[in-house]
């Protein structure tokens, strides 16, 4: 998790880091047994990468800047009879070691986030509850609905970090375009992006950012000229909408591919834009 040496450079902080990390046993890197996900199978371990990332994360952002982590959630003890399976019986995901009793919910984004405030200095200044108004397709069915005996997941947290500096300030914070759309809340209401990539499985529920998410984060935290960074940087999102509202985006990712792929239905509303080059990778 280490960042790329560029941005450890004096006079090369950032004003805003926004990612979606990889959520516990949703996502694979690998065709063979052995995934390259944070934090292995273990939850413990899959904090402790978050901890450290949020360590490294810290050392780019200037004083009084922002660091934006979206995750969702994650069941224990599923996958089996009774648990998190498709119609066919077969496993969505391998559970790992959560040391939980019984299916339930992890609570991994809270885990996440209060580890981070406790072994780190970044200040949690407020959480955004987003409303994506559709459950994840694994749970958006009368069959899952009935099976896994709870209400399908519709919502994921943005967890809103500030780098303390000099008293006196404060961080940057803009709600002109906030107001004008009508949102005053933490809760965001924003539908998924309904685009996906030609390598995205049937049963992948790790769809783009929507524009809209990072349009609202870039205005509301950042001014013209800014520099935004996203770290884990998927489907290149948060770099390709900076940049389209006059900030300098920057994107990086293990897996280069994906951001080499911006959807057109999403370019479109901000502007015809060329893709945003990776300038490395993690």
């Amino acid at each position: 998790v280490a960042l790329p040496t560029d941005f450890r450079r004096a006079g090369q902080k950032l004003d805003l880091v926004a990612e979606s990390t990889p959520y516990l046993w949703k996502r694979k890197y690998t065709d063979g047994e052995q995934h390259a996900e944070w934090g292995g199978w273990s939850l413990e371990h899959f904090i402790a990468d978050h901890v450290e990332h949020a360590r490294q994360v810290w050392r780019v952002v200037r004083n009084w800047g922002w660091y934006v982590l979206n995750l969702g959630d994650t069941r224990s003890n599923t996958g089996g009879a009774g648990g998190d399976a498709n119609a066919a019986g077969q496993r969505i995901y391998r559970p790992g070691d959560v040391h939980l009793a019984g299916a339930q919910q992890i609570g991994v984004p809270w885990r996440v986030a209060i580890a981070i405030q406790d072994r780190t200095d970044w200040r949690l200044q407020g959480v955004i509850v987003w409303d994506k108004k559709r459950p994840v397709r694994t749970d958006n069915s009368a069959h899952h609905l009935k099976r896994n005996r709870r209400p399908g997941n519709q919502h994921e947290f943005l967890f809103m970090f500030t780098k303390p500096g000099a008293e006196g300030k404060a961080p940057h914070w803009d709600p002109t375009y906030l107001e004008s759309i009508g949102v005053r809340g933490d809760v965001w209401q924003i539908a998924t992006s309904t685009v996906r990539p030609p390598w995205a499985s049937e049963s992948d529920d790790t769809p783009p950012w929507p524009d809209e998410l990072v349009k609202r984060l870039v205005l509301t935290l950042t001014k013209p000229g800014d520099r935004v960074a996203d770290f884990v940087a998927g489907y290149n999102t948060t770099a390709r909408v900076a940049n389209a509202l006059d900030r300098v985006g920057f994107g990086f990712d293990a897996f280069t591919g994906s951001a080499s792929w911006p959807p057109p239905s999403e370019t479109a509303p901000l502007g015809e834009l060329e893709p945003v080059v990776l300038g490395g990778v993690l």
